[in-house]
C-alpha cells in the first residue's frame, strides 16, 4: 500500500497529507471505501467529434441511458468557453462505462458522428 502511495507522489499529482495517512492505514483505501485511483476516475469513456455548441446537459441527456452517470467533463476552451470537441464521461461500474461505447460509438449528433472509447490516464 505504501508503495502504490508512493508511486502517486513519484507522478506528480497531488495527493493531500491528510489522505495519504489514511490511505497507508487503510492498505491504499481512501476513507469511504473505495481504492483511491477508482474513486478519481471512475469508469471513464472519451467521447470525441462533439460540436462546439455542445452543454454538459446535452451529454447528460444521451449518456444517461446506458448507465449511472458520475462526473460529466466537456473540455472547453478557456478564451471563447466553447466545446473544444472532446469530453469525458464517468460511469459507476464498467458494464456501464462499456454498454455506452459499444451503443454510442458511431452515433450520429448534431451533424457528426461520435467516436467513443476508454478514456486514458493521463501521464502527469
Amino acid at each position: 500500500a505504501a508503495q502504490e502511495i508512493a508511486s502517486d507522489l513519484n507522478s506528480g499529482r497531488y495527493i493531500p497529507p491528510a489522505l495519504r495517512a489514511a490511505a497507508a492505514a487503510n492498505g491504499g483505501v481512501l476513507p469511504g471505501g473505495m481504492p483511491e485511483r477508482r474513486r478519481l476516475e471512475g469508469f471513464s469513456i472519451r467521447v470525441t467529434n462533439l460540436p462546439e455548441n455542445t452543454r454538459e446537459d446535452d451529454l447528460k441527456e444521451i449518456f444517461r441511458r446506458f448507465g449511472t452517470v458520475i462526473r460529466i467533463y466537456p473540455a472547453k476552451d478557456k478564451r471563447t468557453n466553447l466545446n473544444r470537441g472532446f469530453a469525458y464521461i464517468s460511469y459507476a461500474t464498467q458494464e456501464e462505462a462499456a454498454g455506452a461505447i459499444y451503443s454510442a460509438n458511431g452515433m450520429r449528433y448534431d451533424h457528426l458522428i461520435l467516436k467513443v472509447d476508454w478514456a486514458q490516464p493521463s501521464n502527469t
